[in-house]
């Protein structure tokens, strides 16, 4: 018998704060008694170029990845402090990776009427988030480069 009548069931407004909720008891545990599991994940650099890749390719007002030397000319060096960097480059992504911190630099193509500052907004947003919640690190940096709109013949097609 729920709200005074049987068979009715309290609606969700009615019902005490953690009803409907499971809990699990103490002994139900992912870890062995004897401490925790130990080892090591290790992300190659193929991988996580890949996933900031597949991450700006789905942008909306992205058209492509700017391939051309001159396009990284201005990347920014926010890891040139750290010596013990490792930094990686393909296509128009480079990326430093330094113990748990990441640093991104994207070079694109926007699509003609797209609003550039949106574009790359979004582009900053979605990477920080896909890269340190999939991967675990803190992203410190995204940056954005835009090397032409609506392509060139320097472009790589997405």
């Amino acid at each position: 018998m729920i709200d005074g009548q049987p068979g009715r069931p309290a609606a969700a407004d009615d019902r005490p704060p953690g009803a409907g909720q499971v809990s699990y008891p103490a002994a139900a545990r992912t870890e062995p008694a004897s401490g925790p599991i130990r080892g090591t994940v290790r992300i190659l650099p193929e991988a996580l170029i890949e996933l900031i890749e597949l991450t700006v390719r789905d942008t909306p007002g992205i058209t492509a990845f700017s391939t051309s030397r001159g396009a990284h000319y201005a990347f920014s060096r926010p890891f040139a402090a750290d010596r013990d960097a490792l930094l990686f480059r393909s296509g128009g992504i480079r990326v430093g990776v330094h113990m748990d911190r990441l640093w991104v630099d994207v070079a694109v193509i926007v699509e003609r009427n797209a609003n550039i500052l949106r574009v790359s907004q979004c582009v900053r947003r979605r990477v920080g988030r896909v890269a340190g919640h999939m991967l675990g690190l803190t992203v410190t940096d995204v940056n954005v480069h835009v090397a032409d709109i609506n392509g060139s013949s320097t472009a790589e097609g997405l």
